[in-house]
């Protein structure tokens, strides 16, 4: 075979290798490619999941204030502006001393109900979130919680300025405070809990502990779909915000809730688990 003809087979071969090469490299482009489209579709539908569960949680929680507002707060202000008018029909008749009495009985009512009150204002998102920022609004929640719950020691500690937070992040962290110690107060029979608010290398990071009863978890609970105790809500809105829910709680040992907000897209690591000191 000339050599011009054995030239050319060659220069045809390598023109094939080089085709077969870039085939391949199409094929495998393609095939991350449709992994990425996967992964975007799958987080996308996670993305609809959350948000639906968000606004579901969000409309019965309108639900439960509007039904305690009607039947604690809206039953005992009935109750006590009947009281105030037998007292003004006594006081009209010249009945000082029964109106005195009447009124003094009705004290125990108004402060049963500013009780009431001021438990329900635990519940909804404070307008000083918008005000004060997450710092001066978990300190005010901090101090409503020990003046509502006096048997429990409540240590709050915030090692942040408010200029190291989003303002996107305020609102996460405040439901997640909430729903903590609602679930402490409901749940727990705790008699100490700490709230640690903080900003790290990693990141910004929240984490509340109780020395209350409980109960069994596993590697991996808190992304289990049979969460309760409010603990999905948790979970999603801290995912929802770009951030990383960590549960730990066994029986008798208390109850441990982090979250972390990265800086970054580095991987979280929680620490190894600490008992709360006695």
């Amino acid at each position: 075979m000339p050599a011009a003809q054995i030239a050319q087979n060659e220069e045809v071969g390598t023109l094939l290798a080089l085709v077969q090469g870039l085939q391949s490299q199409v094929r495998s482009q393609r095939s991350e490619l449709d992994a990425v489209h996967l992964k975007a579709h799958e987080a996308e539908l996670k993305l609809r999941q959350m948000s639906a569960a968000l606004m579901g949680a969000q409309e019965q929680e309108r639900t439960r204030v509007a039904a305690e507002l009607q039947h604690s707060v809206g039953q005992a202000l009935l109750l006590m502006n009947f009281g105030v008018g037998g007292a003004i029909e006594l006081t009209r008749s010249g009945d000082a001393v029964n109106a005195t009495e009447k009124l003094q009985a009705l004290a125990p009512q108004v402060k049963g109900t500013l009780d009431e009150v001021r438990r329900i204002a635990l519940g909804l998102r404070p307008a000083m979130l918008d005000d004060l920022g997450i710092v001066g609004t978990l300190s005010w929640l901090s101090r409503e919680f020990r003046t509502a719950y006096s048997s429990i020691a409540l240590r709050t500690e915030i090692e942040l300025q408010e200029s190291d937070l989003a303002v996107a992040l305020r609102t996460p962290i405040y439901r997640v405070v909430q729903q903590a110690l609602d679930n402490i107060v409901k749940h727990a029979r705790a008699t100490k809990v700490s709230l640690h608010l903080k900003r790290e290398r990693v990141g910004t990071v929240l984490e509340i502990r109780d020395n209350g009863s409980g109960f069994a978890s596993s590697p991996g609970a808190e992304k289990s779909a049979a969460l309760g105790l409010g603990l999905t809500g948790m979970r999603d809105r801290v995912e929802f915000s770009g951030g990383q829910f960590r549960l730990h709680s066994a029986p008798g040992q208390g109850t441990r809730v982090q979250a972390c907000w990265p800086l970054s897209s580095e991987k979280w690591e929680v620490g190894p688990d600490a008992r709360m000191a006695a």
